[in-house]
């Protein structure tokens, strides 16, 4: 990939139990001047980082809801790559909002951050679209729609806790 954009800058933010052996690759491979990894920041801390970043890739394992790092990159304008988690399958779509790899085929990450670099109007549209969407996840519209909820569910309980005792009363 380095042959393609020798510039590229990727940083790694996290400080996991494999993070001295993943320094000790990226100095025993010379490609420190490539590969920077900070450790843990804060929420506030990483949005200095999606400021100037080209794609967040997040190749997650885990089946999560809404990743935090997903949405906040989202909210950013970044375009993503990530796996289809249950956030992704039901919100993003390839191509306007992210590009899908497959968890653990590097191959697949690669030839995802390649064709990502190397597509512009790509990387400008799911800018455009994670940030649309990304409003879609304000608090007030998440509260409104909950709220909504509640209205719509609330005689359904009523009726189920009419004559039950210690009821949440709705």
């Amino acid at each position: 990939m380095l042959r393609k954009f020798p510039t590229a800058r990727f940083v790694f933010i996290g400080s996991g139990c494999d993070a001295e052996q993943f320094d000790a690759q990226v100095r025993d491979a010379k490609l420190a001047t490539s590969i920077k990894r900070i450790d843990h920041l804060s929420n506030a801390e990483t949005a200095k980082f999606y400021a100037s970043a080209w794609t967040l890739v997040f190749p997650t394992y885990f089946p999560e809801g809404m990743p935090m790092v997903v949405a906040e990159a989202m909210a950013a304008g970044v375009p993503i790559i990530t796996t289809r988690t249950n956030f992704s399958r039901s919100y993003m779509s390839a191509g306007d909002h992210c590009l899908f790899v497959d968890a653990g085929d590097s191959n697949s990450i690669e030839e995802q951050i390649v064709y990502v670099l190397a597509h512009r109007e790509l990387r400008q549209r799911m800018s455009t679209h994670n940030r649309a969407l990304a409003k879609c996840f304000r608090s007030e519209v998440v509260a409104m729609s909950f709220w909504a909820s509640i209205k719509a569910y609330a005689p359904l309980i009523r009726r189920r806790c009419a004559n039950q005792e210690g009821c949440c009363g709705v």
